[in-house]
């Protein structure tokens, strides 16, 4: 099936196994049309696939949120079109609970033995803990951990550029390059996290989760919700909340 998919262009698959088995990290291999050829052993743990063969073949949009599929899908895109890797992508995915957190995602194109590209495969580890502000993004690290503990509010982005010593052009353009959106997306998103943590933990009303986290009013709240995530907030607390199968 691999072979198949790759028109037997790809020597050496030998060489993918050994990231199939490193700690704390997913990996992935998919061909020109993003569908998977390798996954490891957590990524497939993740999806509910007991074998990998079950996997091979499918893509993103089976097994995750539309807007987190789409943007794996526009970045894989993006590496096979240019054969330029992307490196320290900080962007959403699920973690092994089922739920949204921060991954620090790399991805790189796969040659043929002529040189062709051929598909994307990648790395991803979870953002906090394994890759600190500090390390990653040194020049926005005040201002990127004053929205974190602010996300709620909604602070100008030339205040966040004063923190940093940066004309908001310059913040602005270097955030997007480490981030591939602007703040307020940055912003919208921490929001959209910290809605599934209370959306599971609490009886708060939608309503009141909107008012809490600054979404300014409820359908403003679950429209950014079901871009980010898919579903409707409390379609995400039921399928969350309902007991998985024996």
């Amino acid at each position: 099936m691999r072979a198949k998919l790759l028109g037997g262009e790809v020597p050496a698959f030998q060489f993918f196994q050994p990231w199939k088995h490193v700690p704390d990290t997913r990996f992935f291999a998919k061909d020109a049309d993003s569908r998977f050829l390798f996954l490891s052993r957590n990524l497939l743990d993740l999806n509910g696939v007991s074998r990998e063969e079950d996997a091979v073949g499918l893509s993103d949009h089976d097994f995750y949120p539309k807007s987190i599929a789409e943007k794996f899908r526009q970045d894989d895109a993006q590496v096979m079109r240019t054969g330029v890797p992307l490196n320290d992508m900080v962007e959403i995915f699920l973690d092994e609970k089922g739920k949204p957190d921060w991954y620090v995602t790399h991805k790189f194109p796969i040659r043929s033995g002529q040189g062709s590209v051929v598909g994307v495969m990648g790395t991803s580890r979870k953002f906090a803990g394994n890759a600190p502000e500090a390390i990653l993004f040194p020049s926005l690290e005040k201002a990127i951990r004053h929205m974190q503990d602010h996300f709620t509010e909604d602070v100008p982005v030339p205040v966040l550029a004063s923190m940093v010593s940066m004309s908001v052009r310059q913040f602005q353009r270097l955030f997007i390059h480490f981030f591939k959106l602007p703040p307020s997306q940055y912003r919208i998103r921490m929001r959209v996290l910290a809605a599934c943590d209370l959306l599971l933990r609490e009886r708060a009303s939608v309503a009141g989760i909107a008012h809490d986290l600054g979404f300014g009013d409820e359908s403003g709240f679950i429209g950014h919700f079901k871009k980010q995530m898919g579903i409707t907030p409390l379609q995400y607390r039921l399928k969350q909340r309902r007991p998985s199968p024996a």
